[in-house]
């Protein structure tokens, strides 16, 4: 009995500890600095930025101090800081439960008090959820090497980055559908990860945190580890988040956020694993980020009660958008206290590996935030550098055919979907992302040991098509090691090997194919192959046949018909396209059309068949050309009048033309002969007297108009 009371008091003053103290928001000032926060034995800080500190304390004693909530914890596991933009506020809490409410507007962020497991962020903003868990300032003396001039191992390490191999793992997470941690698909994305960083022959964990929320799934981080040959127990990390987010559970494909940094991750370690480093590195992709980085949280509070000596935390979300007239840049956001000394040689690696690309300093993102955080908190210095604070990507956290993408530099615009193509816009950024995250690891990390010879890919691999169902591919050899042979792969599957820099393929059917090329090298006995070559594509186009029997005739009061009979080929015609005279005129899919012209003249014909060959509009050659004329008709002119005569008409040879008219104008009058037409068959010649003959004999025969001045004023029939 008196056993059962000593607990029970044990477990009330417990009780008291834990929800003893008032939440509470201190700005952060020079006579309130985190320093002096930090040491104030009465204070429990729980989180901190450049700008403010959340705590839990029981006196009250701090310039412009704000009480959040009277009883800190007593009836919540977590806070959480809510990112929303100043206008979006009011309908943001309109639609979060009753239960969540807010205890402080900030600017373009609230403090959320979370009460309902279907708690969520804010459209396309960011969540810090707070815990009841004291932070931390850093205690390291860590002096990072400051470097002059660039290392040639780092420059094979950067130069190893293949934009195919990072823009292939984004694909392969995007084509997850969702990998919202809600859903099942978050599993199989996870096991995916991890079963890419065990192919590498790395330790890989599954860190299990406690986070559910609503979901019926255990959430994990995937962790995996490079120990270090000298120093162990030294570590450097670098991560990304792999969960996605949108208000459809079901879909999420989050290229942009975040599968470009988890693939960045992901590339540094499919080529910093194939080599020996002094220090320890730990690749790292995380869960639940989206709903309060929760498993980075969890990861940093696991590594701050093992006491591992983390020397640096490198972040990356967010790397694929680019705003199309933009150059390639680094928006580098860390809070100075206690991560300026890891930026400082971020930067210093950027000086030196990426002279050309402009890195610019911010202590925050304003709208949102990333799993940086969760490390600096725990007083480990952590970075991350964003596509862009100004202009990230619009289309995250909506689906295709929603409403609400845009952002302040590109207005409201439809939304696309977090895909690869509107959000992943620039593998180029992608790549020159995840080098830089390869320069400042492999620098930190230090190499040790011996460069392997290069294990290059071709170069400048061309498909081109050649005749007879052929194509022939090409490529550049590697500048710094000589192959023994090459493979090449269509689409995929090896077809071929050969010491020459080129192939011929012989195709048996009709479409596009790929294909890529690889070096083999010797070394040390052993025949290693390269990475891929870049891809180059051939179409192979089924025979093009124009249209036959092409016929144009004129139709009196309506134009020129034109008919043709179809191409004889195995594939449908899309349609047809009309040239007259050499110029297109129309495109039709009937077998004739009707060219309602009615100038004078002589018009020809052609068409040509327009064939549908993977997505791809194939136009035919010409078909026969077919010709026919408007003719000269003019129901006002008669064979006789008052002031022209006309004789004789018909005529084999000799026509006489008599006029009154000519009897009282002095002018000279021009005669001109037409045929039907409206084509003027003979020199101008001058009318000087009252009769004119005029000798038609070598003119064909047929019907002629007769035109003296500006007027027609006759037609005769010329006979043989």
């Amino acid at each position: 009995m008196k056993k059962n009371i000593i607990l029970t008091l044990c477990f009330l003053l417990v009780s008291i500890v834990t929800f003893a103290g008032k939440f509470i928001l201190i700005p952060v000032t020079e006579t309130d600095n985190l320093e002096s926060l930090f040491n104030n034995n009465d204070l429990k800080i729980h989180y901190y930025n450049d700008n403010y500190v959340l705590a839990t304390a029981d006196v009250i004693n701090y310039n412009n101090a704000v009480v959040l909530d009277e009883h800190a914890f007593a009836d919540v596991d977590a806070y959480a800081i809510v990112y929303c933009n100043n206008d979006y506020k009011e309908e943001y809490l309109s639609n979060v439960s009753k239960s969540d409410h807010a205890l402080y507007f900030g600017d373009h962020f609230m403090i959320m008090k979370i009460l309902s497991n279907d708690f969520k962020p804010a459209k396309n903003d960011g969540m810090v959820a707070i815990t009841n868990t004291e932070a931390s300032l850093s205690r390291s003396v860590f002096d990072y090497p400051v470097i002059t001039e660039p290392d040639e191992n780092i420059q094979s390490f950067i130069s190893q980055v293949s934009t195919d191999s990072v823009m292939g793992y984004i694909q392969s997470l995007e084509d997850f559908v969702t990998r919202n941690c809600h859903h099942a698909n978050h599993i199989a994305a996870q096991n995916w990860i991890k079963d890419q960083y065990e192919s590498l022959g790395l330790e890989v964990q599954l860190h299990n945190f406690n986070w559910n929320y609503g979901s019926p799934y255990n959430n994990n981080n995937v962790i995996a580890i490079q120990y270090g040959t000298e120093f162990p127990d030294e570590f450097i990390v670098l991560g990304g988040h792999y969960d996605s987010y949108t208000e459809s559970q079901n879909n999420a494909p989050g290229a942009d956020d975040d599968a470009s940094g988890t693939a960045g991750v992901m590339e540094t370690a499919r080529i910093l694993s194939q080599y020996d480093f002094k220090r320890s590195i730990i690749y790292c992709a995380f869960s639940a980020e989206e709903y309060g980085l929760y498993g980075s949280g969890a990861f940093a509070q696991k590594c701050y009660n093992e006491g591992k000596n983390i020397l640096g935390y490198f972040n990356l979300d967010m790397t694929g958008y680019l705003r199309p007239e933009d150059p390639i840049h680094f928006c580098l956001i860390y809070p100075t206290n206690p991560a300026l000394t890891l930026a400082d040689y971020f930067v210093n690696v950027c000086d030196v590996y990426f002279p050309t690309i402009p890195v610019t300093r911010h202590s925050n993102l304003p709208w949102g935030d990333s799993d940086h955080t969760s490390f600096n908190n725990k007083g480990f210095k952590g970075i991350w550098w964003f596509e862009d604070i100004n202009c990230d990507s619009p289309y995250i956290h909506h689906t295709a055919g929603s409403s609400g993408c845009g952002n302040g530099c590109t207005g409201n615009i439809p939304c696309l979907g977090d895909i690869i193509g509107p959000s992943v816009n620039n593998p180029e950024q992608v790549t020159a992302f995840t080098q830089a995250m390869v320069a400042s690891i492999a620098t930190l990390a230090v190499f040790s040991g011996e460069m392997p010879p290069p294990i290059a890919p071709p170069t400048n691999c061309i498909a081109q098509y050649i005749e007879d169902m052929g194509v022939k591919i090409s490529w550049d050899a590697p500048e710094q090691n000589t192959p023994v042979e090459y493979y090449v792969y269509r689409d995929g599957d090896k077809i071929s090997q050969t010491s020459e820099l080129f192939y011929e393929d012989t195709i048996n059917g009709f479409g596009l194919y790929c294909y890529q090329v690889t070096a083999i090298y010797n070394i040390e006995d052993e025949l290693i192959e390269s990475n891929y070559s870049n891809e180059s594509c051939a179409l192979i186009p089924p025979p093009i046949m124009p249209p036959t029997n092409c016929l144009a005739q004129y139709i009196e009061e309506v134009g020129i018909e034109i008919s043709w009979e179809p191409p004889i080929v195995d594939i449908n015609v899309e349609h047809y396209v009309l040239y007259r005279d050499n110029a297109q005129i129309d495109k039709t899919q009937q077998l004739s059309y009707l060219d309602s012209v009615t100038d004078v003249g002589w018009y020809c014909y052609q068409v040509a068949a327009v064939f549908k060959i993977n997505d791809e509009m194939v136009e035919s050659a010409l078909s026969n050309e077919s010709c026919d004329s408007v003719p000269f008709i003019d129901d006002n002119i008669i064979e006789y009048n008052s002031n022209y005569k006309i004789f004789p008409n018909p005529t084999t040879g000799e026509l006489q033309v008599t006029s009154n008219k000519l009897q009282v104008t002095s002018d000279k009058l021009q005669v001109e002969i037409y045929d039907v037409f409206g084509r003027a068959i003979t020199t101008p010649y001058s009318l000087l007297t009252t009769h004119y003959s005029i000798n038609v004999s070598h003119l064909p025969a047929g019907i002629y108009f007769i035109k003296i001045g500006d007027e027609f004023v006759g037609k005769f029939v010329k006979t043989t």
